[in-house]
């Protein structure tokens, strides 16, 4: 008796990113009468749709069940994208702003670390001018020693928030590689709250 024969697809349609898929296998067996006596082949069609919409007959056959129920799926999909794209807009706002505030922030540290070198150095001198040149020489020393643990210091702290703002953009990723806004959102009122 042959084997029954299936009609598989070759290959997986492709998606847009972005998109979700609904892959909606309908079997549809068919009975042929066999021209022997032994017994009868059955043969089964795989039907397959991948998309962000049922496909177009299952659509139909939903509208027959339920009246305007494909227009509605199609507003709802069509609003949820628009609603994706929204998130992802703010998403990309939020990030800006918090790169600006932490060039903003950087600026002004090293505007008050030069302040400061600057009064630890005339602090230095003034110490060496009034006759004290061991007093000048151990502020002038930890003036420099200041600024260098400061460098080393800070860009060891920049490296590990750098690190972990990468480790948050990349956990809080969707499937498709995108940050995925509602993590985000979340992250964000977290942020609001302990602030």
């Amino acid at each position: 008796m042959p084997k029954p024969k299936n009609k598989k697809p070759s290959q997986k349609p492709s998606t847009p990113a972005g998109s979700s898929s609904v892959a909606i296998p309908t079997p549809v067996p068919t009975v042929v009468p066999a021209s022997s006596s032994r017994g009868r082949i059955l043969r089964q069609e795989v039907e397959m749709h991948s998309g962000p919409f049922p496909s177009p007959k299952t659509l139909a056959e939903y509208d027959k069940v339920v009246p305007h129920l494909a227009e509605n799926v199609v507003l709802w999909v069509e609003n949820e994208q628009k609603h994706r794209h929204l998130m992802e807009h703010e998403f990309l706002e939020i990030e800006k702003a918090q790169s600006r505030a932490s060039i903003r922030d950087g600026r002004v540290g090293l505007v008050f670390g030069f302040i400061l070198t600057l009064a630890g150095f005339a602090t230095a001198a003034w110490f060496a001018v009034l006759g004290h040149p061991w007093a000048g020489a151990a502020v002038f020393g930890g003036t420099l020693l200041g600024i260098v643990w400061c460098f080393i210091f800070g860009s060891k702290v920049r490296a590990q928030d750098s690190l972990q703002q990468m480790q948050q953009v990349m956990a809080t990723a969707g499937e498709n590689g995108k940050p995925d806004p509602a993590q985000h959102t979340e992250l964000e009122e977290q942020k609001s709250v302990s602030e």
